[in-house]
């Protein structure tokens, strides 16, 4: 825990490029430019905490305005977890390209071909924001899409994650890949093609690895910048279903029980035994030390308690199970 170590970076903060998430980034297990299995010692989940207050603060504000009380550490509790779970979610993806690489590296005695490729394109993109090319950042789409549907009151949450800004309003093109979770989330089906899309993507090192961008463009020009928005997901989908990657270009290939082959790609990120190991959690700036007394392992309520405190004052669901996509849900009619 790095508390007290002011960790700036020109006008941002380090962190990712949405505005629900400048405060946090994750770091992953390995060195990605080292020529073999390195163990990079600052891996983890990584927060600007004195971003993190500020933010917490503007929607203290806004809970404030609508006369509710007693919301400081509400609003801080909200804005954290909302950025712990998304990048829990890049933690996911991490360990399979982790276990992907260890297998490569055990087998041909060197790492994957394309091993670093994809983490290059992914921060330039994520910096430029700048047309199709920035929606094409799926692994963004799948981390709040694992937010929205987690079966847990976590999930239970998202209406207020999207009031206080923190979740994007599904289809807000402004907030790229962040804001294409909704039809993510609503189909298990949909999801494991756009996990199969960020597979491909690490796997081969390439941006546009089903070759969908032209379908884009078209529509682009045809009905502009949002009717390609909204026509991104599907695209991905059809690519999928299509099955039009060349063989050369994936990496690797398994072998089912039955005999078929299958794409290393193919397949979610899935939690595993994950859900029962510690995540590094490093806390930058003055507000270290507070953030670390909040949701370090040493207090009890972290974070079962913090949650259920948040659903009792903010979820719009009774008790009992949630169904985060059911008729209760204000965004269902936006499927």
């Amino acid at each position: 825990m790095d508390e007290g170590k002011p960790f700036v970076h020109g006008p941002t903060t380090m962190g990712e490029a949405d505005i629900g998430l400048h405060s946090f980034w994750y770091k992953p297990m390995f060195d990605r430019a080292a020529g073999e299995p390195s163990v990079d010692l600052d891996w983890g989940i990584h927060c600007n905490a004195d971003a993190l207050a500020n933010l917490a603060a503007e929607i203290a504000n806004r809970m404030n305005a609508k006369g509710m009380e007693d919301i400081e550490m509400l609003a801080l509790d909200l804005a954290f977890l909302f950025g712990f779970d998304h990048e829990y979610f890049h933690h996911r993806v991490d360990s399979g390209i982790t276990a992907h690489t260890l297998r490569t590296h055990a087998q041909t005695g060197s790492m994957p071909p394309s091993y670093g490729d994809y983490d290059e394109f992914h921060d330039s993109i994520s910096t430029a924001r700048e047309g199709i090319d920035w929606w094409m950042l799926t692994e963004e789409t799948l981390a709040n899409a694992h937010i929205a549907m987690d079966p847990t009151r976590l999930g239970g949450l998202k209406d207020a994650f999207i009031e206080y800004g923190l979740l994007p309003e599904p289809g807000d093109r402004s907030r790229g890949p962040f804001a294409q979770w909704r039809h993510v989330a609503a189909d298990p089906r949909i999801f494991q093609c756009l996990s199969h899309h960020t597979w491909l993507q690490i796997l081969t090192g390439e941006l546009d690895p089903l070759g969908v961008m032209a379908s884009l463009e078209a529509i682009a020009h045809e009905g502009g910048l949002d009717a390609a928005f909204d026509e991104f997901v599907d695209t991905i989908v059809e690519a999928c279903e299509q099955a039009p990657v060349d063989e050369d270009s994936v990496p690797d290939r398994i072998l089912g029980q039955n005999g078929s082959e299958h794409l290393f790609a193919m397949g979610r990120f899935s939690d595993g035994m994950l859900r029962r190991l510690e995540v590094p959690l490093h806390f930058h700036g003055g507000e270290g030390g507070r953030m670390t007394e909040r949701y370090g392992p040493d207090n009890p309520d972290w974070p079962y308690a913090i949650i259920e405190n948040l659903y009792d004052r903010l979820g719009s669901f009774g008790v009992g199970p949630v169904d985060p996509w059911g008729a209760d849900d204000p965004f269902t009619s936006l499927a």
